[in-house]
């Protein structure tokens, strides 16, 4: 018994090691762009582990990638079942609701997120409370959380960009263009068009 015991937990843990080489190698490849590849790879990883809520995290941000937003949504929601402070998944979550026009929903959720001080991607935070109220054309509100986004990520594209954007959309185009001159510099430097 004890000899079956140890070959089941070696079997097990031999599932798991394979499920993150596969998980490795999808995020790998949903980095480079490359989202069929990274897709195939995340749900065999999923197949050899299917309670990772880290592998279906990536499984719903590579959904959503592919425009399915549908399934990125399951796929988060399931992650999230599974683990309900995974604050990451909650956060792509949220992004996933605004990009699919679900904003109550989203706002929702990132009430949630707001209240984990222990999560760190604070940028990526107040991008999406930006973004919330830019697609909703709530211009002024967005201005303040695109504002803190710079402060916490100064060196990334999409929060300068947004910014600039969302200052034009209220006719500040002095302003904006100064704001998105400086955008032009961060977006060209990470390959952003």
């Amino acid at each position: 018994i004890l000899a079956l015991a140890l070959l089941s937990c070696t079997s097990t843990q031999n599932r798991r090691d394979r499920a993150l080489q596969h998980f490795d190698l999808g995020n790998s490849l949903y980095a480079s762009g490359k989202y069929p590849y990274a897709l195939r790879e995340l749900l065999s990883a999923q197949k050899l582990d299917p309670s990772n809520p880290r592998i279906l995290n990536s499984i719903g941000l590579v959904y959503q990638a592919r425009g399915r937003g549908d399934l990125a949504i399951k796929f988060l929601k399931e992650a999230l079942e599974l683990s309900p402070k995974y604050t990451e998944a909650r956060n792509n979550l949220v992004r996933v609701l605004i990009e699919n026009k679900r904003f109550s929903e989203a706002e929702d959720q990132l009430k949630i997120v707001k209240k984990d001080l222990t999560f760190g991607a604070l940028d990526v935070v107040y991008l999406n409370e930006g973004l919330l109220y830019f697609d909703q054309k709530k211009f002024e509100q967005a201005l303040d959380p695109f504002a803190k986004s710079i402060q916490f990520s100064r060196g990334t594209c999409s929060p300068h960009q947004f910014y600039g954007r969302t200052l034009f959309e209220l006719k500040k185009y002095h302003e904006a263009a100064i704001a998105l001159d400086r955008a032009i510099n961060f977006c060209q430097s990470s390959g952003n068009d």
